[in-house]
């Protein structure tokens, strides 16, 4: 799971009333899980006790995402607990610790995370960013997935920080994963490992940073960038602009999840229909390549008998016959053109929607149900290439 975060002293200064009252730690913990539960997360402990005047220390916890398996944790604290208001608590340092997981030969291990500036919604909280866990700053340990023994994924240090909250006003984010890693030689798919040995990407080593701002004002969402980076790969950049997601979109969305928390079905269809709220203001995905299409086209031509040049050849030849089925001859031969240039000289290659104005998600569902064609125009679809 992902946190969300901040500096204490911060959040403190903004949403703290006095550092002086008594703080009980059972009720901490029932703040707490009734929080969490928003968020598809039961938490439980044996105990809450208070020690030093402001620190919260649970033992005996457990944590369980809807129907999956709970983990168990012996203790941890939540440091310098000061109450805030509509009976809220503003934690200044949450330390959980690491914990591991086993599923037959399935090995799940996470390091731990530390998280600052949490603020915890008291019952009668009605602001959607305070009930949704906001925090100004998080930093995860390492986790590793292995299987008898050898990882098949693995990530380094992960952090997460969120400007000062403002009703009405912007929030924005950064969030980076080091050292991400992928050994398909350990999944155990006897296809998946032929076929990244024959592109020689048998380990695969990258990262992933993104960025986003949130305007409460009026809704706007922006995602500029998120980028996935594979060593000698590729890098895969998204960005995107969406509107109508409002603070109240978004107290919906935690209702509905904690109602369907067990019933992924009814989620999955209570989602799509909070989704045609939103609008689609602009929306790109770009690769920049490193070395992997090389690799594809001479994996394809290879199972043809062919080589780099002639596979090339016949891929640009029967791109218009594949894009000619959109039903739109302009953005065919535009496409084709685009992605034949790609296919010469690989460096980048980029997907965009750019309408001249804002699209109904709800417009865009109906469309691709009775026209999909439609969509092209409707989103003015482009491709571009080596930009």
């Amino acid at each position: 799971m992902i946190f969300k975060t901040t500096v204490a002293t911060a959040i403190i200064s903004t949403f703290a009333t006095s550092a002086f009252a008594a703080i009980d730690g059972q009720t901490v913990l029932d703040r707490l899980a009734a929080q969490l539960e928003l968020q598809g997360l039961t938490l439980s402990a044996e105990s809450a006790s208070v020690e030093g005047g402001d620190d919260v220390v649970l033992k005996g916890v457990t944590l369980k995402y809807a129907e999956t398996d709970s983990v168990k944790i012996d203790s941890f604290i939540l440091q310098d607990v000061i109450e805030a208001p509509n009976d809220g608590y503003v934690v200044g340092r949450i330390g959980v610790p690491g914990f591991e997981t086993n599923d037959d030969d399935v090995k799940f291990s996470f390091g731990g995370v530390v998280i600052e500036g949490f603020f915890i919604a008291g019952p009668n909280e009605t602001d959607p960013i305070l009930k949704g866990s906001f925090y100004r700053n998080a930093i995860g340990a390492p986790i590793k997935i292995s299987r008898n023994g050898k990882t098949i994924f693995s990530a380094g240090k992960s952090s997460a920080t969120i400007s000062d909250y403002q009703p009405g006003g912007k929030i924005s984010s950064d969030m980076v994963i080091e050292d991400l890693f992928i050994d398909f030689t350990a999944t155990g798919d006897a296809k998946t490992i032929e076929t990244m040995k024959a592109l020689n990407y048998e380990q695969i080593n990258g990262t992933l940073e993104a960025k986003g701002t949130w305007d409460l004002g009026n809704g706007d969402l922006i995602l500029d960038p998120m980028t996935l980076s594979a060593d000698d790969a590729a890098d895969l950049t998204f960005r995107f602009e969406i509107g109508g997601y409002t603070p109240q979109l978004a107290t919906a969305m935690q209702e509905m999840q904690k109602a369907n928390k067990d019933n992924d079905q009814q989620m999955g269809l209570a989602m799509l229909g909070m989704m045609q709220q939103l609008d689609i203001n602009s929306a790109s995905i770009t690769i920049d390549d490193k070395s992997l299409t090389g690799r594809l086209i001479d994996f394809f031509g290879a199972q043809q008998g062919m080589n780099r040049e002639s596979t090339v050849a016949f891929a640009k030849g029967m791109l218009p016959l594949g894009l000619a089925q959109l039903g739109d001859p302009d953005f065919a031969a535009k496409a084709s053109a685009a992605i034949g240039q790609y296919l010469d000289n690989p460096k980048s290659l980029t997907i965009s929607a750019a309408p001249a104005s804002p699209v109904p998600v709800a417009q865009l569902i109906a469309a691709a149900t009775s026209n999909p064609a439609s969509l092209i125009s409707a989103l003015s679809l482009k491709l571009e290439a080596n930009k």
